[in-house]
């Protein structure tokens, strides 16, 4: 290891956050959706981390020593904001003020929510998939469902699913430089595929491009809006 005994996923953690505080004073007009979406996902995060992920995908080791650290909750609020607003940010959109005109909104919420949460506990508790694999089929059915009902927001999808993903790499790039081969202790090969894509794990690539594409039109679906050239 480069540096001895260095907290790599604190460190990982703040790289995070500090996109997230340059994008959060950059555009103000998103300051409300990045702080809603940030702090749904990172209680979201600590639930999944503590019950699922860290039973069978990775466990990556914390400043406390600790199952659950301050790292989670950090990582998954700065993720849950960047997702939601990195779109915006490099394609330069706003959101309109005009609510879009979708009959049974209420209904169709349900049905992605409801879609995503019952995936998840039949593929856990049922079927007795992984939570890798439960992830892809829990967030992407729901995602494909979101978009068919939006049309106008599988650009915002697709591109954020592909930013996060770029991301992930550059971000994988420094950890690795920073404790090298730290992939093959934090994570649980035994259960995964065990393919590295340039040093990211193939579930993890995969994680970042669906959390990327269901979050970041998430926003606009719940609200019923439109993003416009900025």
């Amino acid at each position: 290891m480069i540096f001895e005994n260095a907290p790599t996923y604190l460190i990982a953690s703040l790289i995070a956050m500090a996109i997230w505080l340059a994008l959060y004073l950059h555009r103000k007009d998103l300051r409300k959706e990045m702080f809603v979406v940030s702090s749904i996902v990172a209680l979201l995060g600590l639930y999944m981390e503590a019950f699922f992920w860290t039973k069978d995908w990775w466990r990556p080791p914390t400043i406390t020593g600790t199952v659950i650290g301050i790292e989670d909750l950090l990582f998954g609020f700065a993720f849950g904001g960047i997702a939601a607003v990195v779109y915006e940010e490099i394609f330069k959109r706003k959101l309109s003020r005009q609510i879009v005109a979708e009959r049974n909104h209420r209904v169709h919420l349900l049905i992605v929510l409801g879609l995503s949460v019952s995936i998840g506990l039949i593929g856990q508790f049922v079927l007795g998939l992984t939570s890798a694999n439960t992830w892809m089929l829990a967030i992407g059915a729901p995602t494909v469902v979101m978009l068919c009902i939006r049309r106008d927001l599988i650009t915002n999808s697709l591109a954020t699913g592909a930013i996060l993903t770029l991301i992930a790499f550059v971000v994988f790039s420094i950890l690795n430089f920073i404790e090298p081969g730290f992939v093959y202790s934090w994570w649980l090969f035994e259960n995964l595929s065990g393919t590295i894509v340039l040093g990211v794990p193939l579930e993890d690539v995969i994680w970042f491009f669906t959390a990327g594409a269901f979050l970041g039109p998430v926003y606009e679906f719940w609200n019923r809006r439109k993003l416009l050239s900025g």
